[in-house]
């Protein structure tokens, strides 16, 4: 802190809201388990949300680091009904 300025009351360390999910996808090669694990984080957030699209992108990333960590066919398959 510099002379003679005051200390704000308040620190905003993010004025904007992160994305994610672009977060998730950028680890993709390094750290598909991260990527994994941040996909399933925003899965929950749209799905409270009602946010379908988001939902879905995010489901598709979940799907691909379950892919390249081992087997995805658990996390893409879908029970009917």
């Amino acid at each position: 802190m510099r002379a003679g300025v005051a200390a704000p009351d308040r620190i905003d360390a993010a004025a904007e809201t992160p994305d994610v999910l672009a977060v998730a996808i950028a680890l993709r090669w390094e750290r598909p388990d991260l990527t994994g694990q941040l996909a399933d984080h925003v899965l929950g957030v749209a799905e409270a949300a009602g946010d379908r699209d988001h939902w879905l992108r995010a489901a598709g990333w979940a799907v691909h680091a379950r892919t390249a960590t081992g087997d995805g066919r658990p996390a893409g398959a879908v029970s009917p009904g």
